[in-house]
């Protein structure tokens, strides 16, 4: 991740709004057949949508896990949910902040802020 894409997604605060699921993602999971209940499912980057998306896992009976490159974000997430994982982490660079493994690792737009060697 370029040091500029750096500074302004760490730069970032929540403001007040709303977000919700990404339809698609749960679309996907629903006409493929998979089911993540009782699966441990990692989002990168699920600052962006406020977390939407790893609060209907968990809804879906998933344990999710969250990073984020954002720590305001963290933060605020985890006041709010405090029963889904949350850790910061600058993706490419940063080992993974959980000593598990998982079933499911997904992102939204995460890859477009990568080197291929941080890929």
């Amino acid at each position: 991740m370029g040091k500029d894409s750096v500074t302004y997604w760490k730069s970032l605060k929540l403001g007040n709004g709303s977000s919700c699921p990404n339809v698609a993602l749960f679309r996907l999971f629903g006409f493929s057949g998979l089911n993540i209940e009782g699966k441990r499912v990692l989002e990168i980057g699920f600052g962006a949508n406020r977390g939407a998306d790893l609060v209907e896992c968990k809804t879906r009976g998933a344990i999710a896990y969250g990073v984020d490159i954002n720590d305001s974000y963290i933060e605020s997430f985890r006041r709010n949910y405090p029963d889904i994982h949350v850790a910061t982490m600058n993706a490419g660079l940063d080992s993974f902040p959980f000593d598990t493994k998982f079933d499911l690792i997904y992102h939204r737009d995460v890859i477009y802020y990568l080197s291929d060697n941080q890929i």
